[in-house]
């Protein structure tokens, strides 16, 4: 810009100075040296400091007899051009700083983000470890007590062998008994084992919902109430998936800036209810997600209900059975 200013500031002095040579030639060497100091002060203005244009207005009163309106008015027209340019240069460097203090924000979530990640996996991998040692734990002390007390059983049995025999015989008996009881807890243990704890899975659920949470940039509520551990292992994976799918179908179809997730164990049923806060009285057409949805919930003995009054709700109610 100010190279462009300078070029413009020669122009207006040798258009002016041509001007003086054609109408004042008898004064000509006079207005020429006063324009070069005019010039001179003109380049220390835009190279330093602004004040010292008001050199300028000195010499301009000096020139004011040499037809100097023609020089003011092209300097008025010059200061309007220097002050619109200097704005646009001056927004320019705003523009430039704010996308400066973008990219780095975006760079900070970035990072914030992935160690979020690395958070949550984590505190899955931690959970999974606890509960991996809670489970071993318990079979050793079921294990310990039964082989203990089979032992003690089978060493009393020894000792009566010849003297009762009967007496050996049913001591063998109840050992065997213990044995097999004890066989029986640890198969439970690791049943347990292999289709996780109620507690453990509504954790993952948490998690799962904080990673979406990030990644759609919409707010979900998760609330709990009752006792997960009666909730049955395959039921979590038909949670997982509706949470998935309303989530995505609200942020594609839905106005709604907040879920809500409600997990609740109830005598006979878990009813799991996902809903948004976007406009109610909606027409749903049920697409393949609310059909997949609606086809694992009659798998499972239970139903899927599509509610519109408040926003958009997804409901799945699911029957607790004595096997569960």
């Amino acid at each position: 810009m100010y190279i462009f200013l300078l070029v413009l500031d020669l122009l207006i002095n040798a258009a002016y100075i041509f001007f003086v040579y054609m109408t004042h030639i008898d004064m000509f060497l006079y207005v020429l040296i006063v324009m070069l100091f005019f010039l001179a002060f003109r380049v220390l203005s835009l190279s330093v400091h602004i004040g010292f244009s008001l050199v300028n207005l000195v010499l301009l009163i000096w020139l004011w007899r040499f037809d100097g309106l023609y020089l003011l008015i092209a300097y008025l027209l010059y200061i309007s051009l220097y002050l619109y340019l200097s704005s646009r240069e001056q927004r320019m460097r705003e523009l430039e700083e704010q996308n400066r203090l973008l990219q780095l924000s975006n760079q900070s979530l970035q990072r914030l983000q992935i160690m979020q990640e690395q958070l949550q996996q984590q505190r899955a991998q931690t959970l999974l470890y606890e509960e991996r040692n809670r489970i071993a734990q318990k079979i050793h002390d079921m294990l310990g007590h039964s082989l203990v007390a089979a032992l003690l059983q089978l060493e009393a049995a020894l000792s009566l062998k010849e003297k009762d025999p009967q007496r050996s015989f049913s001591i063998v008996e109840k050992s065997t008994a213990t044995l097999r009881e004890g066989v029986e807890q640890i198969r439970g243990a690791v049943r347990e084992m292999n289709t996780s704890s109620g507690v453990r899975k509504f954790s993952e659920l948490e998690l799962l919902v904080e990673e979406l949470q990030s990644k759609a940039g919409r707010a979900i509520q998760l609330t709990l109430r009752g006792n997960p551990e009666k909730i049955p292992y395959k039921y979590w994976a038909i949670f997982t998936s509706q949470l998935e799918e309303s989530l995505s179908n609200s942020v594609r179809h839905s106005s709604a800036t907040e879920l809500f997730v409600r997990l609740e164990v109830l005598p006979q049923h878990v009813r799991f209810e996902v809903r948004d806060n976007g406009e109610g009285g909606v027409d749903i057409v049920p697409g393949m997600g609310i059909e997949s949805m609606k086809e694992r919930a009659l798998a499972a003995g239970g139903k899927l209900i599509l509610d519109t009054s408040h926003g958009v709700s997804v409901t799945s109610l699911l029957p607790l059975e004595e096997e569960a």
